[in-house]
Formats: structure tokens, sequence, C-alpha cells
């Protein structure tokens, strides 16, 4: 429903839902993981910790290829973002799985890094989409080809966010996701 939502709402209320919802989320499910899941938990020799970091592997890996490889196919820019914002999800989610299986602060600060770094860079982007789209009207991301020439400082703005949202070096998305890959 994500893509629906993102092309369907004014595109301030889909950049304000996009951050404050995906930043509010993962701090949640940080603190809930690193409170009600301690070093180890073992209910009828089980060890909790195997199940729910397997369950959150499996959603890391689902969320960030589906996230990736369905964006591929958008051509219009609200959609290519929102399933960015899926795969960005994803890379969330090793942070989380990774709680238990290295040292939990690491893991702790490489999600909370990578979560400011994507509330800045989303930010940016739908900020110099929003400016695209009430001069233009248009959302259609072949209407961007030839902005370098009519807005080069908006072009910059949103080439310099995309390839940060993509992990290019040397973005701050990039060392976001070393720092979650190194976790």
């Amino acid at each position: 429903w994500t893509p629906d939502v993102y092309e369907g709402a004014p595109t301030p209320v889909t950049a304000f839902v996009s951050v404050s919802s995906k930043a509010a989320s993962f701090a949640l499910l940080l603190r809930f993981m690193t409170t009600v899941f301690p070093e180890s938990v073992v209910v009828s020799g089980v060890v909790i910790q195997d199940f729910w970091v397997s369950l959150v592997v499996v959603l890391s890996i689902v969320s960030m290829t589906l996230g990736n490889v369905v964006a591929l196919r958008q051509t219009n820019i609200k959609r290519l973002l929102a399933y960015s914002s899926i795969a960005q999800a994803g890379y969330t989610l090793m942070g989380i799985a990774a709680l238990q299986t290295t040292d939990m602060s690491y893991a702790v600060a490489s999600v909370s890094f990578y979560m400011f770094m994507y509330i800045f860079t989303n930010l940016l982007v739908f900020g110099a989409v929003i400016l695209f789209i009430s001069v233009t009207g248009k959302e259609d991301i072949k209407d961007l080809a030839g902005l370098n020439r009519r807005s080069p400082w908006l072009a910059l703005g949103i080439t310099i966010a995309l390839l940060s949202l993509a992990g290019i070096p040397p973005g701050a998305g990039f060392f976001g996701k070393f720092f979650l890959f190194q976790a």
C-alpha cells in the first residue's frame, strides 16, 4: 500500500509520513528488542533470539530485494521513493537483527546513524521533488529530463539525495549501509 499512498497523497504529507513514521517505528522497535530480549532468553529449550533474529533477517532480505527490484520499473518519482523506502526499511532491519549477533551498542549506533542519515536524505529528496512538482505539476521521472539545464541546483540536490539513498560513496547512505553491514 505504501506506493499507492505516496502517489496519491500531497507530496508534503508524503514526506512527513515517510520520515516520521519510519523513524518512530524503528526507534520503538529498537527499544522493544533491546528491552524485551536481553542477552539470552530460553523458553522450553528454545532460544528466543534465534527465532526473532531469523524472522527479522528474512523480512530484511525480502524488503531489500522487493523494494529495489520493483523500484527499477517505476515511472512516477513518488512511487520510486516509496519502493526505495521499503528497501531502506530492509537495510534498517539488518541492524535490528544485529542486536543479538554482535556488540549490541554498535548495532544500536548503526541503526541510529542510518535513521539519522535517512531522515535528512529523504527530506532533501522530498523537498526537491516538492519544488519540482509545484513548478511543473508533473510527477513522472521522464519529466526530470533536462532539469540540470533548467534548475542546476535542484538537479544537484536530487542527485545527491538519490545517490545517498542508493548507497553510493561518498554519500551518507554509503556510510550508513557500511555500518549496518559491519554490525
